[in-house]
């Protein structure tokens, strides 16, 4: 048998074999038909099927990169896919247009300026026409003590038709507005979150930043903003958003992480380890789905001891990465935490509409990257460490996840006009690739799976006053990293170069992105056997 016939050979077995998992696994394909938590990594059948096909995938998958010059004959290589393949593009990327949510729900009448809630006349003259507009009002959102699943709301404001000022204190709010006539019908619903300056607290993050400056002595200090886009695989990442990716390599010069694995099937493992610094096998030695997640110590509380703004934003209130099983927080994790306007607008039936993409006329990851551009220019001159994960759009709708393009567009194109990007690094990633549907069962999607996109963009001044630190990330794109990695980086940045050493545990399994990355293995770098796409050559 030729090497032609042996690769026919192997391919019809390839196609066989997903032929038989689609009429196994039929009844999974889609998030609809799956019982809660379960997805084709998780599925018996699957896992059985697949270990016996280990000599299949090693034959198909095993298509080598170059390596850089400084491994060695260990290399762990991912399989090298055409992401662009016309056949994978017919059932990858959906129709592409700017999500727009507001043509299909009452219109938004009001917006913030400043501290001050406006009446948006433009639109109410186009919507209602002149004189049509009755009052609007708000109501005052906040958590629940102690218990941050529910949320209490304050009495309705007095009514307004122009604007009102709103108190120092207020975070979130909800806003109706009524037609004239006929009278008391509400015509405009919306909910904003703000970002009030806690003038009480100035002298406690003051007193922070001097401590970490006079004991440490850290050489620089940058904003850390991070977004997540949830069950986002690199490939995916570049077939749904080809001009982010050149926007972001091309004119941002950012690192694209191209041999990034995962650590476990779903968001918590990974999020867990990027937060962390740990895995979950560890933490499951004393932690279980029934006790309160603030045991993690996720290091928002390094950040906020040291002086920096924190912020953190999840929008999936029951099924999220901390959320799904019933999980909980019994305390908010950052100084900014929007979950009680999300448990809000979860509670307003109708409100959340399109399979979690729209807010009322917004759309998500517009209302969560508007949250975070709000902190970003309320604290301007202070340092901060934001983390924003957005999960419906792209987890749930994975080929249509480029109708949000836009969004990042300006959120990228803001952070650079504000200048704040010459003093922050932003990481745009995610947890992990595809788990279900139709992609989910070709060799692409397979290697999709476990490969998740992560892209780093910093200043260009940091990156060239330390050029070995940028030789470095450029290196340790091209090989396997974890977010234990990415961990383990960002408690580096947070006491950059310090003179003394600083005061935060020191992760056992992660290895700073800022050094070069030996060789390693999927076993040395913590991924665990079930979900393992690297081949050990």
């Amino acid at each position: 048998m030729n090497r032609m016939q042996r690769r026919r050979l192997v391919n019809g077995g390839v196609l066989l074999v997903i032929v038989f998992l689609g009429f196994t696994l039929s009844k999974c394909f889609w998030p609809n038909r799956c019982p809660q938590g379960t997805d084709l990594d998780t599925n018996h059948s699957f896992l059985d099927l697949k270990s016996k096909l280990s000599h299949l995938e090693r034959t198909v998958f095993n298509t080598k990169q170059t390596p850089p010059s400084f491994l060695t004959a260990k290399t762990c290589t991912f399989p090298n896919f055409d992401p662009f393949d016309p056949a994978i593009i017919k059932i990858a990327v959906g129709n592409k247009t700017t999500l727009r949510c507001d043509l299909d729900f009452m219109p938004l009448l009001t917006y913030i300026d400043g501290r001050n809630l406006k009446v948006n006349t433009t639109q109410v003259d186009i919507s209602l026409g002149t004189g049509n507009l009755s009052h609007c009002r708000y109501r005052n959102i906040t958590g629940g003590p102690f218990d941050y699943s529910s949320v209490e709301f304050s009495d309705w404001s007095k009514t307004f038709r122009e604007s009102v000022a709103l108190e120092e204190d207020i975070e979130f709010i909800e806003v109706e507005c009524f037609r004239r006539k006929p009278y008391n019908v509400s015509i405009s619903k919306s909910y904003f979150s703000l970002v009030p300056r806690r003038k009480h607290l100035e002298k406690l993050y003051n007193v922070r930043l001097k401590k970490r400056s006079i004991e440490y002595q850290p050489q620089e200090t940058l904003n850390i903003v991070m977004v997540g886009l949830d069950g986002l695989s690199r490939h995916q990442f570049l077939r749904a958003m080809p001009g982010m990716y050149t926007y972001l390599t091309k004119t941002l010069n950012s690192f694209d992480f191209t041999m990034h694995g995962q650590l476990g099937p779903a968001s918590l493992p990974n999020l867990l380890g990027l937060l962390s610094g740990s895995t979950l096998e560890e933490v499951s030695e004393w932690w279980d789905f029934a006790q309160p997640e603030d045991a993690f110590d996720l290091m928002f509380k390094h950040f906020e001891n040291a002086g920096y703004r924190t912020l953190f934003s999840e929008n999936n209130t029951k099924h999220g990465a901390f959320y799904w099983g019933n999980r909980k927080f019994l305390y908010p994790q950052a100084s900014f935490w929007d979950r009680p306007v999300h448990l809000a607008m979860r509670a307003d039936k109708g409100y959340i509409r399109r399979n979690g993409v729209c807010l009322g006329s917004r759309p998500i990851s517009e209302f969560q990257l508007h949250y975070l551009l709000d902190l970003i220019g309320t604290f301007s001159d202070k340092p901060a460490f934001t983390f924003t994960w957005i999960d419906k759009v792209s987890h749930d709708d994975t080929p249509n996840v480029g109708n949000i393009e836009e969004d990042l567009f300006k959120f990228y194109q803001t952070l650079t006009a504000t200048g704040y990007l010459n003093r922050t690094l932003v990481i745009l990633f995610s947890d992990h690739g595809q788990r279900w549907g139709k992609l989910r069962l070709t060799p692409n999607g397979y290697v999709d799976s476990r490969n998740p996109f992560m892209m780093f963009t910093f200043p260009p001044w940091f990156l060239k006053k330390y050029p070995y630190l940028a030789n470095n990330l450029r290196e340790n794109t091209r090989v396997l990293t974890t977010h234990l990695d990415t961990h383990q980086m960002l408690l580096d940045l947070l006491y950059f170069k310090s003179k003394e050493h600083p005061p935060f545990y020191k992760s056992r399994k992660g290895l700073s992105l800022f050094k070069r990355l030996p060789d390693r293995t999927c076993n040395e770098a913590h991924i665990p056997s079930t979900i393992r796409l690297h081949l050990l050559l």
